[in-house]
């Protein structure tokens, strides 16, 4: 005879089909014949059961990974977000009063003790509250300098252009020149950058109008970005 539900030939008398399992409707003809259809549905279901969870484990890791890529792609951009968020508030300070004593809180701890060192060295065991207030009169001087040539209400505008790893050198060349002054860079640098910014200053009557580009290094010590090195 013939299974009505798959078509394949099986022995006569059988109850379920062997091949699909699928129930005939007849008196079983003997006791391996009920065993083998048995075992047949047995297995289909069983592997009814898996597939689904089969499925389930794909999407499952299909959702990880991702996930995985978007982190990756979100902590790229905040990575750089930071960065560029030290550029800012440094650029921002150029116009305050006390512009010294907050830009040089930008700076990592290592790279003040660098300046402290130098200046010690230059000026006979000179201290860090004298390098602050020769700096500061440093940058008074400047700030008049810009004020005779652009006038009292000068304005200045700025717009970071470019932000890009630093090389392997320039990393080993920064920490290398601290170690130099004796300070010993404990944290781990996880990124420097270098950055470029258009800068713009210009006379209140827009008569003065002169744009440049400033570059700028930020370094990224444990978890937060800073200014790598000043000016002064």
């Amino acid at each position: 005879m013939f299974c009505k539900h798959c078509g394949n030939k099986i022995n006569d008398g059988a109850v379920y089909c062997p091949i699909c399992g699928g129930e005939l409707g007849k008196k079983v003809a003997d006791s391996s014949n009920r065993k083998m259809a048995s075992d047949k549905i047995r297995n289909f279901n069983q592997v009814k059961k898996m597939s689904p969870k089969k499925t389930k484990k794909i999407k499952i890791l299909a959702g990880i990974i991702c996930i995985a890529i978007v982190a990756a792609f979100i902590g790229n951009y905040i990575y750089n977000m930071d960065c560029k968020h030290v550029v800012n508030k440094y650029m921002k300070l150029m116009a305050e009063e006390d512009y010294i004593q907050k830009e040089y809180k930008l700076l990592p701890e290592e790279y003040q003790q660098y300046m402290i060192n130098s200046y010690k060295e230059d000026n006979d065991g000179a201290d860090e509250a004298e390098m602050l207030e020769e700096k500061q009169k440093d940058y008074e001087e400047g700030m008049q300098l810009i004020e005779n040539e652009y006038g009292e209400n000068w304005k200045y505008s700025f717009e970071i252009k470019k932000v890009e790893d630093a090389s392997r050198k320039e990393i080993r060349e920064w920490k290398q020149n601290l170690e130099d002054s004796n300070v010993k860079v404990n944290r781990k640098i996880k990124g420097m950058k270098n950055v470029t910014v258009k800068f713009r200053l210009q006379s209140e009557d827009g008569e003065k109008n002169d744009k440049t580009d400033m570059d700028l290094v930020v370094v990224r010590l444990g978890h937060k970005w800073y200014i790598a090195k000043t000016g002064w």
